[in-house]
C-alpha cells in the first residue's frame, strides 16, 4: 500500500515540471483552480457518502443484494446532483466568465469517474490495494498523455478521461459488480437524501476549506501563485496519504465491530509527536531542494516557504483521524458538523484579514488544521469523562 501510494503520487510530480515548462505558471494557475472547482461540485455530489458507507460495511460485505442496492444509490444520487450542479456552473461561467467557457466544459468531464468512483466500497470490503492500483495505472496514463498535451484547456480533460478509463477497465476485468447498476426512483434517492441530510451538511462544511484555498489565491492574489501553492500543497498530500494509510491499516475506519480508541494513549501520543517532528524537520530542510525539482528545476522562494508553512500542520495528519472515526462511530455528527464550521470560519476571518501574499493563506490553512484538532480532542475529553 506504502509504495503503490507513492509511486502514485510520483507519477503526479512527474507532470508538474513537464506542464510548467510547457504553459507556465499562469495558464496553470487558472487550470488547477478549474479543476478545485470542479472537484467541489463533486465533493457536493458526493453528498453523504463519505461518512454513510462506512456504516454499512458489514451490511454491504456479507450481502450481495445490499452491495449492490447501495452501489446503485451512490451513482444514481452522484449523477442526478453532478448534472444539476453542471448544468447550473455552465448558466454562471457563460454569463460571468465566458472566456473560460472551454476549459469549463473540458473540466467538467473529471466529474464522470467521481460518480462511478467504488473506492469507498473497496475499503468497505478490505481491499485498499485496488484503491491504490486504480490511483496508480491512472496517474501513469495521465503522465504519458501529458507528454501529448499541447493546449492547457485539455489538461484536466485527460486527467479526468485517464481515470474514467482506468475505473471502466478494472470494473470490466477484475470486479463487474460494479457494472450492475439499478435505476432507482425519484421518491427512494429524496427519501435517502432526507434521512442522511446531517452528513451531507458534515461533508459539504469539511470540503469547503481545501476546495476554497486556490480559487481564494486565485482572486485575491493571482493566477501564477495558484500553481506555487498547489506545488507546496501537493507535497503534504503525499504525508497526509502516507499517515492516513498508515492509519488505516492499523485502526480501521470502516469499522465492522465496537471502536476502541486506543491509540490516543502516552505511548502511541509519543511515537507520533517523534514522527511528526522528523517529517516536519525533514520537510524543512528539503523544501528548496523539492521546489527546485517540482518547478521545472527553477527556485522559489514563495513555493518554499509556502511548503515549510504547510510543513507544520503534520502532527495533525496523525491525530485527527483517529478522533474524527471514534466521533463517527458513536454516531456523534452533530459533533463533527460544529468542529467543521468552527474550523471553516476561523480560516476565513484569518484570510479576509491577512490574503496579501500565499504564505499567509498557508498560516491560516494551518491555523485552521489546528482548530479542528483541538475541537475533536476537547469532546473527545467530555464523552470519556
Amino acid at each position: 500500500m506504502f509504495l503503490l501510494n507513492n509511486l502514485g503520487y510520483l507519477f503526479s510530480f512527474l507532470s508538474l515540471p513537464i506542464l510548467i515548462s510547457k504553459f507556465g505558471l499562469e495558464k496553470l494557475g487558472v487550470v488547477f483552480t478549474n479543476q478545485a472547482l470542479v472537484l467541489m461540485l463533486a465533493s457536493i455530489a458526493n453528498y453523504s457518502f463519505m461518512y454513510f458507507v462506512p456504516t454499512q460495511s458489514k451490511k454491504i460485505s456479507n450481502d450481495k443484494k445490499a452491495f449492490i442496492k447501495l452501489w446503485s444509490l451512490v451513482v444514481n444520487l452522484r449523477f442526478f446532483i453532478s448534472l444539476l450542479l453542471s448544468v447550473l456552473s455552465i448558466v454562471i461561467v457563460c454569463i460571468y466568465f465566458n472566456s473560460f467557457l472551454k476549459l469549463w466544459l473540458l473540466s467538467l468531464l473529471l466529474l464522470l469517474p467521481k460518480i462511478i468512483n467504488p473506492s469507498l466500497f473497496i475499503n468497505a470490503l478490505e481491499n485498499n490495494k485496488l484503491n491504490f492500483k486504480i490511483g496508480l495505472v491512472s496517474k501513469l496514463v495521465f503522465l504519458i498523455s501529458v507528454i501529448f498535451i499541447s493546449n492547457s484547456n485539455y489538461i484536466n480533460f485527460f486527467l479526468g478521461f485517464s481515470e474514467l478509463l482506468v475505473l471502466i477497465g478494472y470494473f470490466i476485468l477484475i470486479n463487474n459488480s460494479f457494472l450492475k447498476i439499478e435505476m432507482l426512483s425519484v421518491n427512494k434517492i429524496l427519501a435517502f437524501a432526507k434521512e442522511t441530510i446531517n452528513l451531507f451538511f458534515v461533508n459539504f462544511f469539511s470540503m469547503l476549506k481545501p476546495a476554497s484555498i486556490l480559487p481564494i489565491i486565485s482572486v485575491f492574489i493571482g493566477n501564477e501563485f495558484v500553481t506555487l501553492y498547489t506545488l507546496a500543497e501537493k507535497i503534504m498530500n503525499i504525508i497526509r496519504g502516507v499517515s492516513g494509510a498508515m492509519f488505516v491499516s492499523f485502526f480501521p475506519i470502516y469499522n465492522k465491530e465496537k471502536i476502541k480508541l486506543h491509540i490516543v494513549s502516552l505511548q502511541n501520543a509519543t511515537i507520533i509527536v517523534f514522527l511528526s517532528t522528523v517529517i516536519v524537520g525533514v520537510m524543512w530542510f528539503s523544501s528548496p531542494y523539492i521546489i527546485y525539482l517540482l518547478n521545472n528545476f527553477n527556485d522559489s522562494l514563495i513555493a518554499t516557504k509556502t511548503l515549510r508553512i504547510l510543513s507544520l500542520s503534520v502532527p495533525m495528519y496523525f491525530m485527527v483521524v483517529p478522533l474524527f472515526s471514534y466521533l463517527l462511530a458513536l454516531d456523534k455528527q452533530n459533533i463533527i458538523l460544529i468542529t467543521a464550521i468552527l474550523q471553516l470560519l476561523v480560516l476565513f476571518v484569518i484570510i479576509f484579514v491577512f490574503h496579501n501574499t500565499v504564505m499567509q493563506i498557508a498560516y491560516a490553512y494551518v491555523v485552521s488544521e489546528y482548530i479542528l484538532l483541538l475541537g475533536y480532542y476537547f469532546f473527545f475529553v467530555r464523552l470519556n469523562r
